[in-house]
């Protein structure tokens, strides 16, 4: 069974909705001192990944090599990742998270759950897992 136009324009928007929301939770997670959004996303995806190659993470975070390039610098010089050469490939890098890195990810997603329960409070568990309506407000309520 095929989805109709009509549904799939209305699941999109409900994703596009659950997004915005997601980034405001993002945003409104992050501590002045600490990587933000952009950074904390490049953190996740080594840290889903692994050890892993600077054009793999271009792929899959949708960005090009300059942009990911500076972002690996600046999580480099905060001592949150580490590169290495590729043991097959001396011309390409391999990256990882350091222990801190692998710290300051749990800490970035321990507030950013924190604030979402907080924007969820009045619901249930079945209503979580349930309730068709887009979230609304403030995420830091």
């Amino acid at each position: 069974m095929t989805l109709q136009e009509e549904t799939s324009a209305a699941l999109e928007g409900r994703i596009a909705a659950l997004q915005r929301v997601l980034r405001r939770l993002a945003v409104a997670s992050v501590r002045p001192d600490r990587p933000g959004v952009a950074l904390q996303a490049v953190m996740r995806m080594i840290a889903e990944a692994g050890e892993c190659r600077a054009r793999d993470l271009c792929s899959n975070l949708g960005v090009g090599a300059p942009v990911l390039s500076r972002h690996i610098a600046d999580l480099e010089e905060q001592h949150l990742v580490i590169r290495r050469p590729h043991p097959e490939d001396r011309r390409s890098q391999l990256i990882a998270l350091t222990e801190a890195g692998i710290t300051e990810l749990q800490e970035a997603e321990k507030r950013r759950s924190a604030l979402l329960r907080r924007a969820l409070d009045s619901w249930s568990e079945t209503d979580a897992g349930t309730r068709p309506q887009s979230l609304t407000g403030s995420p830091t309520r």
